[in-house]
């Protein structure tokens, strides 16, 4: 046992400094449950008895523990956050101050790093895409549970339909029709996209702003080859020959 620690009750009761550069420089591009996930954890480093184990942490937050690690996954890649081990997993927090003076070197994702390259290689590097571009697309792929071959020939549909400058917030939208469209009125929901696209972009532009919903459970493999393969199809490419 530790020769110093708090009151078992000062959680409670205590106060989690958060610096105003998170809220100025991270906050704006991180989703909801990423947010809510880091600063959770935050207050656990400050008070260890307050989380146990990832298993309490998704309970308390109403998370999939495959949720909370894709949040953590998103904050190794800005830097904040460090994986230490991984059976259980831990995490050490990174001093934002010390990240953004140094210019810490943030962990790798391999997953992430090939998505992004496939998603800059859409755009033929003709449009000079933000970081926070192709973070939003990969938030498609942990957050939506649309695979990522799907996203990227997604993307490349949007892109042959509307051109290399076509607006995230299109793309997003259709991202979500895609996915809630399974199960709601009858529809192939990813597999409606892949049949017909325009379609559902037709819908899509007839609904208006397409708001949450809630989202059914990951397609299985053989609706993630259709998908990947018909939209890739229809945007162009063999997939065959990849690109």
């Amino acid at each position: 046992m530790a020769m110093f620690s708090f009151d078992e009750q000062a959680a409670l009761f205590d106060v989690t400094p958060l610096p105003n550069q998170f809220i100025l420089n991270y906050l704006p591009e991180a989703s909801g449950d990423a947010v809510r996930v880091y600063l959770f954890g935050l207050v656990a480093c400050y008070h260890h008895e307050a989380i146990s184990d990832l298993q309490q942490m998704a309970r308390e937050l109403n998370m999939t523990e495959d949720d909370i690690r894709a949040a953590y996954r998103y904050w190794e890649r800005k830097g904040l956050v460090q994986r230490v081990a991984d059976n259980p997993p831990q995490y050490r927090y990174q001093n934002i101050y010390q990240v953004m003076m140094t210019g810490a070197q943030a962990q790798i994702d391999p997953a992430y790093e090939q998505f992004a390259e496939a998603i800059y290689g859409v755009f033929d590097n003709d449009r000079r895409l933000h970081g926070k571009d192709v973070s939003q697309c990969y938030e498609w792929v942990e957050q939506m549970r649309l695979p990522p071959d799907v996203v990227i020939a997604m993307m490349r549909h949007m892109v042959q339909k509307h051109g290399k400058n076509v607006s995230m917030k299109k793309a997003e939208q259709m991202a979500m029709r895609a996915r809630g469209r399974k199960g709601a009125d009858g529809g192939g929901g990813a597999g409606d996209f892949q049949a017909r696209p325009d379609r559902l972009e037709r819908q899509q532009e007839g609904a208006g702003e397409v708001g949450p919903a809630p989202l059914p459970d990951r397609a299985g493999t053989d609706d993630v080859q259709q998908v990947a393969s018909g939209l890739a199809v229809h945007a162009g490419c063999n997939p065959a020959r990849g690109g």
